[in-house]
């Protein structure tokens, strides 16, 4: 801020013009990382799983309560794969070096490459605060900053992920705060399902000097931090001039998602891949992120 580009001035039959970026620009290495989950059973089991899954009760009135539910394999597989990869993608930290080598290995010396995940990478740079006790104050001067790192003042919409207990003290914040500039309009209570009142609400945004902050609760965090309040505001405005999404997941052509069968004896007729008497459902897929401006961020971590 001690020196500021102005303008320029040129003679008459000038022959040459001057162009000033006005905004620095650097590469970052990212790292693109292999997930697999397995899951098999016995052909015994898969005969009989559909009444695991399907033992219900039909009582008198039609409905159908579950005695004992048992979720189905692909559905434990395909939810392991996606906890695997979005966790990894908000928490998993480099584990190659500033030279490109990497640092991890398995028993059998084979590299395990993975790069920085979303948080990592926010981390590194964004402006943060430790608040004791939230206020609508917080929020605004967690706004105010974040806007000043924007092309534009006003018109900026973010987006606020936060655990659970942020989330909580929140919704007590932002109630104080219309308490106190006594707003009493209808949408703080109402009449519900003809028998009573429903008093109370839920804040999902908030507004200040022309930028909305909207709140999205993530459970990623709420398991990293569950003790304590924590959230990241991140300007999700995508770059004027090229279109590019602030935040992206790469992968490989058809590489995102692949699924897999490998099958034995005693499943279904036809030729088989393995003389095991059980079926293997395999998942796999690639995928990397990266935060394109991770100065454009405010993390808020609670005392």
């Amino acid at each position: 801020m001690l020196t500021r580009w102005i303008g320029n001035i040129q003679p008459e039959l000038h022959e040459m013009g001057f162009t000033k970026y006005q905004s620095n620009y650097e590469k970052m290495r990212g790292w693109i990382q292999e997930f697999r989950c397995d899951i098999d059973a016995s052909s015994r089991y898969l005969a009989l799983e559909d009444a695991f899954v399907k033992v219900t009760k039909e009582d008198v009135g039609g409905n159908k309560n579950y005695l004992f539910k048992m979720p189905g394999m692909k559905k434990v597989l395909l939810d392991n794969f996606m906890d695997a990869r979005n966790n990894s993608l908000m928490w998993q930290k480099s584990t190659m070096d500033e030279h490109g080598k990497c640092t991890l290995h398995d028993r059998q010396g084979r590299e395990l490459i993975a790069g920085d995940g979303l948080v990592p990478q926010i981390n590194r740079y964004a402006s943060k605060y430790n608040y004791s006790k939230l206020s609508a104050n917080v929020l605004t001067e967690a706004m105010t900053a974040l806007a000043e790192k924007c092309e534009d003042s006003v018109g900026n919409k973010f987006v606020f992920a936060v655990n659970d207990i942020l989330y909580r003290d929140m919704q007590h914040s932002l109630a104080e705060f219309l308490a106190q500039h006594r707003v009493d309009q209808q949408f703080m209570y109402s009449q519900f399902e003809n028998k009573g009142i429903k008093v109370g609400a839920t804040y999902a945004a908030f507004e200040f000097a022309g930028n909305t902050v909207v709140f999205h609760v993530d459970r990623a965090l709420s398991n990293e931090y569950p003790t304590k309040g924590y959230g990241i505001m991140v300007d999700l405005t995508s770059d004027k001039a090229s279109g590019i999404a602030p935040v992206q997941m790469f992968t490989l052509k058809d590489k995102a998602f692949v699924e897999n069968t490998l099958t034995g004896v005693g499943v279904k007729s036809g030729a088989v891949a393995s003389p095991v008497a059980g079926e293997k459902y395999i998942v796999s897929g690639y995928a990397g992120i990266g935060c394109m401006n991770p100065y454009r961020s405010y993390v808020l971590i609670q005392n």
